[in-house]
C-alpha cells in the first residue's frame, strides 16, 4: 500500500494541487486527500503538505 501512497503524492506534486491529481487517476479530491493522509499518518508520522 505504501507503494502506492507515495505514487498519488508524486502525482500531486507534478499536477500541482489535489484536484488535478484526482482528475487524472478519475478519482475524487477526497479520495486523492485521504490516500496522502494515510500516508502521512500511517505511514510517515508527519505532514507533508499545510
Amino acid at each position: 500500500m505504501f507503494k502506492q501512497y507515495i505514487y498519488y503524492f508524486i502525482s500531486v506534486v507534478e499536477q500541482g494541487n489535489f484536484s488535478a491529481a484526482a482528475k487524472k487517476h478519475y478519482l475524487s479530491q477526497s479520495a486523492i486527500s485521504q490516500q496522502i493522509t494515510k500516508l502521512e499518518h500511517d505511514e510517515l508520522g508527519f505532514k507533508l503538505f499545510d
